[in-house]
């Protein structure tokens, strides 16, 4: 059967709260804080790349930030709002990433 590309609705994927990301994971391989070197980027950017291109109706993804989301369902539209947290930082205030909206009766983030 030939894939066609017809919507059929959304999904709310949550960034992680606490699971480890690609770039914990390599801070952890290496043996030390690499959050912001090249070889760290190289690995996100790659991780981010390939799911993308396996994943191309993805609206949103970033694999290095932890966050939580709040979704709002109402009868004509739900809305959700993707915050970011360092959890590394008991102090750090939280960000808004994106707010991302579908109305009733379609299948596509606006």
């Amino acid at each position: 059967l030939p894939l066609t590309p017809a919507r059929y609705g959304v999904e709310i994927v949550t960034p992680s709260g606490s699971r480890g990301n690609v770039d914990e994971k390599v801070e952890e391989l290496l043996g030390f804080k690499a959050q912001k070197s090249a070889l760290n980027s190289l690995f996100s950017n790659s991780i981010d790349f390939v799911t993308r291109k396996g994943n191309p109706h993805m609206r949103l993804f970033d694999g290095s930030q932890h966050g939580y989301t709040l979704i709002t369902f109402s009868p004509t539209k739900v809305t959700t709002k993707l915050y970011y947290a360092d959890i590394r930082d008991i102090n750090a205030k939280t960000k808004l990433f994106d707010t991302l909206t579908v109305e009733h009766g379609k299948s596509k983030w606006s």
